[in-house]
């Protein structure tokens, strides 16, 4: 934990209201980004020029 206090890069967060689409992954996650895929090909230009958030809150990350 001593690391990440001591770091000295920044990271740059915007402070700023914006509406934006959120992704919310779900188990499996192969499966979740072929439809994902499936679904940016079917709708050519839906999230071009458009903030993405991507919820990974209920993900169970371990690395």
């Amino acid at each position: 934990m001593t690391k990440v206090l001591t770091d000295s890069r920044s990271i740059r967060i915007k402070g700023r209201s914006f509406l934006a689409v959120v992704l919310s992954p779900e188990h499996p996650l192969d499966d979740w980004i072929a439809r994902l895929d499936d679904l940016a090909a079917r709708s050519a230009g839906f999230f071009l020029g458009r903030p993405v958030v991507l919820d990974v809150s209920e993900i169970d990350i371990d690395r």
